[in-house]
Order: structure tokens, then sequence, then C-alpha cells
């Protein structure tokens, strides 16, 4: 990690409480839903190992290897990190990158509604706007840290 990634979790982790950080430790790293023949795995991250993260810069290098296949074994595999939103099928598993509906470049942010009935699944990027000009004024009053060029890389903001 770079001392800026390190700077940031470092910065995260100072946000939390210590009962945030116990109830954050109850949580599995990842949910699978079954309705009816279909399953559906909720994660923040892709599984490269049975435990183990795999990144963007692991899936730029390997792509969807086959122990991602193993990993993520279900109908659906819906993640996120990645900031960019993509959808990929690899041996009839739909690997659905929800993207990062907090790092946006204007008034507008999204979330993914997902339909099910017994024929089909449908996801939908569905859009909606929220108070930028909040956002704006909380992050340039923040410690966060390097902070200057975050606003203006991620969320385009002088």
């Amino acid at each position: 990690k770079t001392k800026t990634e390190i700077e940031h979790i470092k910065w995260i982790g100072s946000k939390l409480s210590k009962e945030n950080i116990e109830y954050l430790k109850t949580l599995p790293t990842k949910c699978v839903l079954n309705f009816k023949d279909c399953n559906m795995q909720f994660s923040h991250f892709l599984f490269k190992g049975r435990d183990e993260f795999a990144n963007l810069a692991y899936l730029i290098e390997r792509g969807f290897s086959p122990t991602i296949i193993e990993n993520n074994n279900c109908n659906y595999v819906f993640y996120g990190h990645d900031h960019l939103p993509n959808q990929r099928s690899v041996k009839n598993i739909n690997f659905i990158c929800t993207g990062s509906s907090g790092c946006t470049i204007n008034s507008k942010t999204f979330y993914n509604l997902i339909t099910y009935d017994k024929y089909y699944v449908k996801v939908e990027r569905k859009n909606i706007e929220y108070d930028r000009e909040t956002f704006v004024q909380k992050i340039k009053s923040s410690d966060y840290p390097n902070r200057e060029h975050y606003m203006h890389s991620i969320f385009n903001i002088s």
C-alpha cells in the first residue's frame, strides 16, 4: 500500500468508535441469498480465495480466473469497491460491479434495483439527486488526508 492509502485507512479508523468496530466485526464478509433456483451473492469485494479479496489490479492482471469463479459461484455476484460500474458474464455467472454511489462528480448518485420473478432477474441502475452543496461544505471543512487531491480527482470539486 502507498503512504496515501495507509493515511486514508488510518483516518477512516480514527472516525470509528469502539462500538462501530465491534459491530463491523460481527458482519459477514459476504451474504448469499437464494430466490427459488437463483443464488445471489453480495459483498464489498470479489473473492479470489476463501477469505482473500480480489482487487482491481488482480482482475486486470488475471481476469476472472478459475479461483474467482470457484469462490464466487452463484448465479449473480454483486460487488463494489471498484468505482466504475460494469457487468459481465463468465461461465454462467453474472458478475455485477455496482460502482461507487458515494464518489460522484455532480448532485446525482444512484442505487441498483434488483427485480426478480420466476423467469428472470433484472438489474436497473436508478439515479437520484442529493444535497451536493452540503457534501461539498463538509468535505472542505474536514481533516480528510490528501483532501485537495481527492476533492478534485474523485468528486470534481475545485
